[in-house]
């Protein structure tokens, strides 16, 4: 059966839901895939894909950048709620870590096994994750956002064995 429920986690006075999904006949922790979310929010699309990601046998965890799960509803509101974290990337690190913190925390996870996939600024957002010395088993940033972090344009990035 799957288990879909929200995660609370804090990231200073901001409270964060994300969403994991995993099958209850787990025996062991398993394996995560945090996904992060594109410039809209944590919505259906981000969930669907935890969802998928237990199918496959893992956990699904959707992360939640902008904090209590706030969608953005036209362009112009998506911009404001991504605007913040692009041209504040010690706070988009400082978020994205409080998420990572609470996955490997999670009793259903395997903490020595977590990896992070993000759309566009999702995408910025895991790049940054590992940038920050997350020990990620991997990294997948579909059509995103190549930001470099000022003066480490050069730095190699290496998931942790």
């Amino acid at each position: 059966m799957l288990v879909t429920k929200e995660v609370e986690y804090e990231d200073g006075d901001t409270v964060c839901k994300g969403f994991i999904a995993y099958h209850s006949s787990a025996s062991k922790p398993l394996p995560c895939v945090m996904v992060a979310h594109d410039w809209g929010g944590r919505g259906e699309g981000a969930c669907n894909k935890a969802r998928q990601l237990a199918g496959m046998g893992y956990i699904g965890f959707a992360i939640d950048m902008y904090g209590n799960a706030k969608l953005g509803k036209d362009k112009a509101e998506k911009r404001a709620l991504m605007t913040p974290f692009r041209e504040n990337r010690g706070k988009l690190i400082t978020r994205i870590n409080a998420a990572f913190n609470k996955v490997v925390q999670l009793p259903e996870v395997d903490s020595e096994k977590v990896a992070a996939i993000g759309y566009c600024f999702g995408g910025l957002c895991v790049l940054d994750l590992i940038r920050s010395g997350a020990p990620l088993k991997g990294v997948v940033s579909f059509h995103g956002v190549l930001l470099p972090l000022e003066g480490e344009s050069n730095k190699s990035l290496n998931a942790k064995d």
